[in-house]
Parts: C-alpha cells; sequence; structure tokens
C-alpha cells in the first residue's frame, strides 16, 4: 500500500480556502473527500431505503401478531383469576368468598389500566404546551388590560 504524500501550503486566510472552493481551484485532496463524502451520503440513503421497505414490509406481520398477543393475555389473566379463585374455594370451601375473590382481581386490574389509561392521555394531551400557550394568553390578556387603561 503506498501513501500518497503532497505538500500543500499552509493556509494563511479562510476567505482563500473559500475563494478557492468558489473559483475550481480546489486544494489537492479536497475533492476527492468530498466525492468520498457524497459517497457515503448516498450509500446511507440506500441503506435507510432498504431498512425502510423491509420494515414497512414486516408492517402488517407486526400488527397480527399484535392483534393475537391480545387475547393470549386475556386469557392468561383470566385462567389465573380463575386458579387463585379456585385456591381460596379450597381453602375456605365458601362460593361467595371465590366470586368475591374473582370479582376482587378483575376490578384491581381495571383499576390499574385506567390509571395508565389516564397516565397516556395525560403524556398526549401535550401539558407543557397547554402551560406554555396558557401564559401566552394571559400575557396578551394582561397587555391588552394595560392598553386599555391607559387609553
Amino acid at each position: 500500500m503506498t501513501v500518497r504524500t503532497e505538500q500543500v501550503p499552509p493556509a494563511t486566510d479562510q476567505d482563500d480556502s473559500a475563494e478557492q472552493v468558489m473559483t475550481g481551484n480546489t486544494p489537492p485532496g479536497l475533492e476527492e473527500s468530498l466525492v468520498l463524502a457524497m459517497d457515503s451520503l448516498l450509500t446511507l440513503i440506500k441503506l435507510f431505503k432498504a431498512e425502510a421497505s423491509l420494515a414497512l414490509s414486516i408492517l402488517p406481520t407486526y400488527v397480527l401478531l399484535n392483534l393475537a398477543r391480545l387475547p393470549i393475555y386475556f386469557l392468561t389473566w383470566i385462567s389465573f383469576a380463575v386458579l387463585v379463585a379456585t385456591a381460596i374455594y379450597i381453602l375456605t370451601g365458601n362460593l361467595l368468598l371465590t366470586a368475591g375473590a374473582f370479582f376482587i382481581l378483575q376490578l384491581g386490574l381495571t383499576f390499574v389500566l385506567e390509571r395508565f389509561v389516564r397516565k397516556t392521555r395525560e403524556i398526549c394531551s401535550l401539558p407543557e404546551t397547554r402551560k406554555s400557550v396558557a401564559v401566552t394568553v394571559a400575557s396578551i390578556k394582561e397587555r391588552l388590560k394595560d392598553e386599555q387603561s391607559h387609553s
């Protein structure tokens, strides 16, 4: 492997180097660097396009798998609740207590899910943006009141 060495006079002024690029008198090596940079950029664009098309082609499978997961999670939770209720029935022999335990498990899960839904809704409602808009509107109203009181 050979390394090409060239002596390049040191740049004394930034304006001179910018002028050289604009007039087409580029220093040795700068043109090759630009070509390599453009080639790298084009390679990255091709990679992005390939990965994006792969992701889009897999998207229907991903959606179907997520839809299939929902009933499986539901059945798993019901099975767990039945297991707990059966254990309570075996320990106590009281059918009403068993049904109550099953109901309390379902109610507990409902509260947990409702809490997650409310947190998600709160995050999606853009709270900081709303605060900023409220502060801006309040300051505009205050300015209008001040202008009306001065006039």
